[in-house]
């Protein structure tokens, strides 16, 4: 497992007992720490003052990059409620390029893009969101109210609180990109494929 942290989120995770393998970013919440280059001594730390982009866009590329994906998010919501925005609209662009997963509490999403499909399995009966970025068409499968060829858009329809009845389920996407979230605690096994790939969780950005 790779420890990526965005800048100031290698602090959280110092205090948390884990050390990042890579700290990117323009590294402005990271130098208020004075000694931070001795506290993190062994980590690659990346340097990117570029203002066009924020520090999770970064840490991002960076990842690509290096091909050290799927990734598995964590603390995305952190900051200015715009902020957080942002950072939902970098995850979606960075989506359709690589596997990327966020874990929120004991919320687990997932953004499938178009042609993209989520197949997964369920112990038991769990809440299932899908919202559309900012539109879809959508074919589901397993779930309580079926989605056939059917379109959700933001400010439309929406396809929040639906509910995973067979064991095994899934989730198409004809055109557009959706955001699915689920309970991390609901899932045996997860498999997002574009083709015949199977991912596991292999980085984690704070």
């Amino acid at each position: 497992v790779t420890l990526v942290a965005a800048d100031g989120a290698a602090l959280k995770m110092k205090d948390l007992g884990l050390m990042p393998d890579m700290i990117v970013g323009d590294l402005d919440s990271l130098k208020v720490d004075p000694n931070y280059l001795q506290s993190f001594a062994n980590s690659e730390i990346i340097c990117d003052l570029n203002q066009d982009f924020n520090d999770f866009d970064k840490s991002l590329r960076i990842i690509k990059e290096k091909g050290i994906y799927p990734c598995l998010i964590v603390g995305m919501q952190g900051g200015d409620l715009e902020h957080s925005f942002n950072n939902w609209s970098v995850f979606i662009r960075y989506s359709s390029e690589m596997e990327l997963w966020i874990l929120e509490g004991h919320r687990l999403g997932v953004a499938i893009c178009q042609s993209q499909k989520l197949l997964a399995s369920c112990r038991s009966s769990k809440l299932i969101s899908l919202i559309p970025q900012p539109d879809c068409q959508i074919k589901t499968n397993g779930l309580r109210w079926e989605l056939e060829h059917e379109q959700l858009a933001l400010g439309i329809r929406e396809g929040a609180r639906n509910e995973i009845l067979d064991q095994n389920f899934s989730i198409e996407v004809e055109q557009g990109s959706v955001l699915v979230f689920m309970s991390s605690l609901a899932e045996d096994s997860l498999v997002k494929t574009s083709c015949n790939f199977c991912f596991i969780a292999a980085s984690i950005i704070i």
